[in-house]
């Protein structure tokens, strides 16, 4: 019951999500029934193993791991916790091993500290753009369908949200000739508003 109430709780936050794609709306799932002989899958946020994660009880391998004998199907990486290796190959490959030897597949990349997508100066927004691009080269080694990002910026709400428009749509259009789909999660700023 324990494990079953973790998974729930780890999918939660996740549901608020909206996809921001050249590529259209995300397929349509089949809703589970009770009684089904299968079960949905279920994916593990990185983010609940934060503190085990800063405190470098728990590496990024030993989180997949964990995900993979607590029977989770996939895992959603934190990029917090692994900033600096973005554009290392041999890290990438290796996590990326690591999840097939737990048996879980990455499911998306929560990308944080990129910089700013909805930013007032154009070159600071443009630069935020190119961070987030080598995140979803990283998603594409680690075999995540999805990065999240933040609509974070500066001014008026209609002014970050005409920049984020702008370069949000932008990186999506760049991610889906890769194959990635960029989601934008309810996290602070503008996007706590649904209006």
């Amino acid at each position: 019951m324990f494990i079953r109430t973790l998974r729930i709780l780890c999918i939660l936050p996740f549901l608020a999500f909206a996809a921001c794609s050249s590529q259209g709306p995300l397929p349509e799932l089949e809703p589970f029934t009770e009684g089904a002989t299968e079960q949905p899958p279920y994916s593990l946020g990185q983010w609940s193993f934060n503190r085990e994660l800063f405190s470098g009880e728990m590496t990024n391998e030993d989180f997949v791991r964990a995900a993979g004998e607590l029977g989770f199907d996939g895992v959603e990486y934190v990029s917090q916790f692994f900033q600096d290796k973005v554009e290392d190959e041999a890290f990438l490959s290796g996590l990326a091993a690591a999840a097939a030897a737990a048996g879980v597949e990455g499911r998306m990349i929560l990308v944080d500290n990129a910089g700013k997508l909805g930013a007032a100066d154009v070159a600071e927004r443009e630069a935020a753009v190119q961070n987030h691009l080598k995140w979803v080269r990283a998603a594409v080694r680690l075999g995540c369908p999805a990065i999240r990002v933040n609509a974070h910026g500066d001014g008026t709400p209609e002014e970050i949200k005409a920049a984020c428009t702008a370069s949000i749509g932008a990186l999506a259009k760049a991610a889906a000739a890769e194959g990635v789909q960029i989601l934008i999660e309810n996290h602070g700023g503008i996007s706590n508003n649904g209006r």
